[in-house]
């Protein structure tokens, strides 16, 4: 543009210095003995002049031109600078909220990790006291199996005893001495007998015990699936509810197309009254997003299972919100 500028002013320079110059030919070729007034040259003169004059004009309409093309030019590119900045606003939120779901589907990832591994300390747990359970098992009948071998051998002895008896009833004192004795031993097996009994009926009352807190936790374990079952179940059956109630309380902004669906984190009470509600997934449009945060809002309180156990159980609820009608 500058070099365009100067070669404008260069030329009107030479257009300058050449009319100077024929006018200054002009009148050194004019005759010093003529007293009349040469027509010609003074024409000359005039015609240049006009000349220069439109090209003096034409420089300043060129530049004229020029400036309104630059202040264009800069108008332009200051448009297209402010909708490059919009732009990158825009994507840099929606980095942001992709950024936000993916930080909450990981937390969710790995609380659920948690879970199961905690599941699988306590299935091995389980697994532990069940195989000492069974090795405390196998002890006692290999102890009661022994106890019936002595048993048994005392029980032959018994009978070795009684036939010596019989054949030396002449050594009576002896034998009564050695019966005493034998009393006395019996006694004291009795006494082992009796203690043995009651270590076993403890055994029992544990084993029983221990059964009745495994059979409670299974129980329990049992009934929250079942309420987590039914919680699934309900959320199934009332999702299309729960959008309808929405819809209903929904209006279209001017701009926004048919067939957007955003996620809507909604915290509600077991009464079904809302508490809170949050974007969790966004449309892409942030119009729609807006309208149905607004719908929710609106709606005050949802549809729940008459089942209180099951209405606790589904907040915050993750509505898949897509407009009926």
């Amino acid at each position: 543009m500058r070099g365009g500028l100067a070669g404008d002013i260069a030329l009107a320079v030479s257009v300058h210095v050449a009319a100077l110059v024929a006018l200054g030919l002009s009148f050194s070729a004019a005759p010093p003995v003529r007293s009349e007034p040469d027509t010609r040259a003074i024409q000359t003169v005039t015609v240049d002049e006009s000349r220069v004059k439109a090209a003096m004009e034409r420089i300043a309409e060129q530049k004229q031109q020029a400036e309104e093309k630059r202040q264009a030019e800069l108008e332009r590119i200051e448009r297209e600078r402010k909708a490059e900045e919009q732009r990158l606003a825009e994507a840099r939120a929606e980095r942001e909220a992709e950024a936000e779901r993916q930080r909450k589907l990981e937390e969710q990832r790995k609380a659920e990790a948690e879970r199961q591994r905690k599941l699988e300390e306590q299935r091995k747990a389980e697994e532990k006291r069940l195989a000492e359970a069974k090795a405390e098992r196998e002890a006692e009948a290999e102890r009661k199996r022994k106890l019936e071998e002595q048993r048994k051998a005392e029980a032959e002895r018994q009978r070795k005893l009684e036939e010596q008896r019989k054949a030396e009833e002449k050594r009576l004192a002896e034998a009564k001495a050695e019966r005493e004795a034998e009393a006395e031993r019996k006694r004291k097996l009795e006494e082992q007998r009796k203690a043995e009994a009651e270590r076993q009926r403890k055994l029992e009352e544990k084993r029983k015990a221990e059964q009745a807190e495994r059979e409670a936790a299974l129980e329990e374990q049992l009934a929250e699936e079942r309420a987590a079952r039914a919680a699934d179940q309900a959320v199934a059956s009332l999702s299309g509810v729960w959008n309808n109630q929405i819809s209903g309380n929904w209006t279209r902004p001017p701009t926004v197309p048919d067939g957007l669906t955003c996620v809507i984190r909604i915290r509600v009470a077991p009464n079904g009254l809302i508490r809170g509600a949050e974007l969790v997934e966004s449309s892409g449009n942030q119009a729609f997003d807006e309208s149905a945060l607004r719908a929710v809002r609106k709606t005050a309180e949802l549809r729940m299972p008459n089942d209180e156990a099951v209405a606790k159980r589904l907040s915050p609820i993750d509505l898949h919100f897509s407009p009926q009608g």
